[in-house]
């Protein structure tokens, strides 16, 4: 007679059955988690050809690039006509924790983000009345938006800069390490900081921010983004295709073995000097570097990072994106050994990655 009893998995072939999936999964999970990180590495590079484009189309209205930092003076950039930097901004006593305007503001109407352009008064109003704003909270959530097209999707990020905040009454400053309060208020981040110069990692127009008669040294750096001045393309004779003009530098990227973790970067606004400004750098050291290997936890912290493996995207001023691998030929000098970055002081630059932040050391750059 037939007998129709069913009989269930054993023990054993079920553990079969779940040892075979499980060895199925951990052959697609590395596909899968690599597909995602190339997909955030494709949009990381859109973002950086989106700024360079920006960046573009602001020199071809203004015939000159965005200044890194600069004060209230010199915005909105009609006033520049027949001035020198020198006479704008020589007699002006600038410290490291004095609020300025970045970068990043200026080009906004080039990224389809001229409303935020327009809340924040830029060239409108004053940085004491926009902080003022920020700390009452009438424009607190406008400005601590987070705006996807400076945030590299690889870095995870909190909406707001955790470090970095603006003081809303008194005078304006950018404070570094202080808890949020009635006080303050933190900045939004960004995954990208623009070229200064070859040298230290924050404008050496501030370093003597305390000496008399050097307030304000807007000529000495070789990047492309000064603090109180503009670059042309003109001035770039190394070449635009030569020349790095902003890359990235995650806030999630761990430095050392005790988590502290890179600067990141900051919108709309920064301070003075380090600690203060995240906008316009200078070449602290390489990339995704280890604090514990270097012996120095500012520069590391300073220094160009990503969370994608083994280097960091740069556009440059042709617009083209290039990853530059963190084993790029690196050797920055300290403020010690080097009198000044100056663009006629190309003394001490002797590697790729210099060359490449130099506007105008006329290196030759090969394979990079």
């Amino acid at each position: 007679m037939f007998n129709s009893q069913r009989h269930g998995f054993t023990i054993v072939e079920l553990l079969v059955v779940i040892a075979i999936i499980s060895a199925l999964i951990a052959l697609l999970l590395p596909a899968v988690q690599q597909a995602r990180e190339a997909a955030r590495r494709s949009q990381c590079q859109n973002n950086l050809k989106q700024i360079g484009l920006a960046l573009h189309n602001y020199h071809d209205n203004f015939k000159t690039l965005p200044i890194g930092v600069h004060s209230d003076f010199r915005a909105p950039y009609q006033d520049l006509k027949g001035k020198s930097p020198e006479s704008l901004c020589g007699n002006l006593t600038i410290y490291p924790w004095d609020v300025s305007w970045s970068w990043t503001v200026a080009i906004y109407p080039y990224m389809e983000l001229s409303a935020l352009y327009q809340k924040l008064g830029y060239g409108g109003q004053t940085l004491a009345d926009l902080s003022s704003a920020i700390g009452s909270g009438a424009l607190l959530d406008t400005f601590q938006k987070p705006q996807k097209v400076f945030l590299c999707p690889s870095d995870s990020v909190p909406n707001i800069h955790e470090e970095l905040r603006i003081r809303r009454s008194g005078p304006s400053y950018i404070d570094p390490g202080v808890a949020e309060d009635s006080q303050d208020r933190n900045l939004p981040i960004s995954s990208y900081v623009a070229n200064h110069s070859t040298k230290g990692s924050h404008p050496w127009s501030y370093q003597f921010a305390y000496a008399t008669n050097s307030y304000c040294r807007p000529n000495e750096f070789d990047g492309v983004f000064g603090s109180m001045r503009s670059v042309r393309f003109r001035e770039i004779t190394d070449g635009l295709s030569n020349t790095a003009f902003v890359g990235e530098r995650s806030y999630g990227y761990v430095i050392n073995d005790a988590g502290e973790l890179a600067l990141g970067g900051a919108l709309h606004l920064a301070g003075a000097g380090y600690g203060h400004i995240l906008a316009a750098m200078g070449l602290a050291t390489g990339i995704n570097l280890n604090a514990d290997v270097l012996g120095n936890v500012k520069y590391a912290r300073a220094a160009y990072a990503s969370m994608h493996a083994g280097g960091a995207h740069f556009v440059f001023g042709d617009g083209s994106v290039h990853f530059l691998s963190e084993n790029i030929d690196c050797k920055p000098d300290d403020y010690n050994t080097r009198s000044n970055p100056a663009v006629d002081n190309p003394a001490g630059i002797d590697s790729v990655m210099e060359r490449l932040f130099s506007r105008a050391d006329g290196g030759v750059v090969g394979e990079f």
